[in-house]
């Protein structure tokens, strides 16, 4: 890392890496239609808050900024995840030139992460997730210059990266954790006498600092989402079964991940960051319902230091070895490519699923049916904004005048809200996450309420007039989303605060 060439030799191939990824996930971006949560985040995005039951706020202030500069149809809301999942890409392939590589190894590592499936995924949607890479990979590269220069300033630095991680992601924390104990387990440790440590830990820690406040006035309602999340939502995951995961998640990545994962470790330069992967790692195992994904930001300095490994290799190799090697990164990106954005249509997708072997998959305890809920998650808004809107035209006019749409999760209510908006539909409310944080919509008293994906015995527990009013259907939704009756319920047994109160739910 002492014999690096000048930065300014390297960016053109870093600029490279960064346009292609971009233009990879642009060329995508509008896919099978708008994700689940996208409609969730939209709707924050229209009430600012310190935070949120399920996520920090700081992607929701991005997101409404970006809204008021391109508007929110799909394509255009969906450039900002591709810009900052390219800058990613980017980063890494900058992070493989501080490690020591030249062309070829800068340029390995910037593909190998263009081409990793779940950076392909995390990045196609607008969600708190696109930012992982970013953070990750600044937070890394910081941290090992703070540790080798001794500059207050990359401390500094480190800092602030911490902090708006924490304002986008609590899972910063388990990063947080990592560099603390690899900063105690080696040399290092001396560090500890200097200033510069701490001044990170404390700028870090002010990113906690509206999520807490957010929490203590509204009953922990993070650790309440978290705790059910675990308990009644995602799937028990065993460490064998993580790790596994690690391989399907990052395809044919994978064995570029563990060459990276080694030459990290056997450097002592670059081995505090191997301590954090293991360290985040050993968490994720032991939390027993842990999401393969949650690791994958941290394969960026994996990635950057295979490159800069192998730029040492190569040295000794004919050139056509260096060609091959990049050619076969990215044919086989390609063949991975349609299990995590929308490159086939949805028919040709599915064959190519079963010519490959792989049956649909999803980390939450939800019955799949052709596609993975990845996939299904973006399919069916549009029937069911059509059937509402239908159930609502078919209320006599006493009714429709009084009546409010009510829906069992964030999805449902927010695609209500966004596609149909010119539908002329009654308030939308739903009574899962921060939507029931939100509450019942001004004016609407409760007397009469389209509600959709509820059973008619909860209903019953609350309405004295329970009758069937319409029925979703939708092809390749999630099946819990489908054949979903729309009821119409009228005369509250007890006040509305009451029964608002009694219904809410946090996973």
């Amino acid at each position: 890392m002492t014999d690096r060439m000048p930065f300014r030799q390297a960016l053109p191939w870093v600029a490279a890496v960064f346009l292609l990824k971009l233009a990879v996930q642009i060329a995508f971006a509008d896919g099978y239609g708008w994700f689940r949560d996208e409609f969730y985040y939209l709707a924050c995005a229209d009430r600012l808050s310190w935070s949120y039951v399920d996520h920090p706020p700081l992607s929701v202030v991005l997101l409404k900024a970006w809204r008021a500069l391109v508007g929110d149809e799909l394509v255009a809301l969906r450039i900002l995840p591709a810009l900052v999942g390219a800058a990613g890409v980017g980063l890494t392939a900058a992070l493989a030139w501080w490690f020591g590589a030249r062309r070829l190894g800068i340029v390995t590592a910037g593909l190998v992460a263009l081409t990793t499936p779940v950076y392909l995924a995390v990045h196609h949607i607008v969600s708190m997730n696109a930012f992982e890479t970013l953070v990750w990979g600044a937070a890394g590269w910081l941290f090992l210059d703070a540790l080798h220069t001794r500059r207050r300033s990359r401390w500094i630095g480190l800092g602030c990266v911490l902090a708006l991680g924490l304002l986008n992601k609590i899972s910063v924390l388990w990063l947080g954790t990592g560099l603390a104990l690899a900063i105690l387990v080696t040399p290092h440790r001396a560090t500890l006498r200097t200033a510069g440590p701490w001044i990170a830990a404390g700028i870090a820690m002010l990113g906690l600092i509206p999520n807490v406040v957010w929490n203590l006035a509204h009953d922990l309602a993070t650790l309440e989402f978290m705790v059910n999340a675990v308990g009644s939502k995602m799937v028990d995951v065993s460490p064998l079964e993580f790790l596994s995961g690690q391989a399907r998640t990052l395809g044919p990545s994978a064995p570029w991940a563990v060459l990276g994962l080694v030459a990290l470790a056997i450097r002592p330069r670059t081995r505090p960051l191997a301590i954090v992967y293991a360290v985040v790692l050993a968490i994720l195992i032991t939390s027993g319902a842990a999401r393969s994904g949650y690791l994958a930001p941290a394969y960026v300095w994996a990635f950057a230091a295979a490159g800069a490994f192998l730029d040492d290799v190569w040295s000794r190799w004919p050139r056509v070895v260096p060609a091959l090697v990049l050619a076969s990164v990215m044919v086989l990106g390609a063949l991975a490519a349609p299990f995590a954005v929308p490159v086939l249509p949805v028919d040709e997708y599915m064959d190519y699923a079963r010519g490959a072997g792989i049956e649909p998959s999803t980390s939450e305890r939800k019955e799949l049916a052709e596609l993975p809920q990845w996939f299904a998650d973006m399919h069916g808004w549009d029937d069911m904004v059509d059937a509402v809107a239908d159930a609502v035209d078919r209320l006599p006019l006493g009714d429709r005048a009084r009546a409010g749409i009510l829906t069992m999760n964030y999805g449902q209510a927010g695609a209500l809200q966004r596609l149909g908006r010119d539908r002329d539909l009654p308030p939308v409310m739903s009574n899962h996450n921060h939507y029931w944080i939100w509450g019942p919509a001004p004016g609407w008293d409760g007397e009469v309420a389209l509600v959709l994906g509820s059973s008619r015995s909860f209903l019953e527990r609350h309405y004295r007039s329970v009758v069937e009013w319409g029925r979703v259907r939708c092809e390749r939704c999630m099946p819990y989303e489908n054949d979903n009756p729309i009821w119409l319920a009228r005369s509250l047994r007890r006040p509305l605060a009451e029964t608002w109160e009694a219904i809410g739910h946090y996973d």
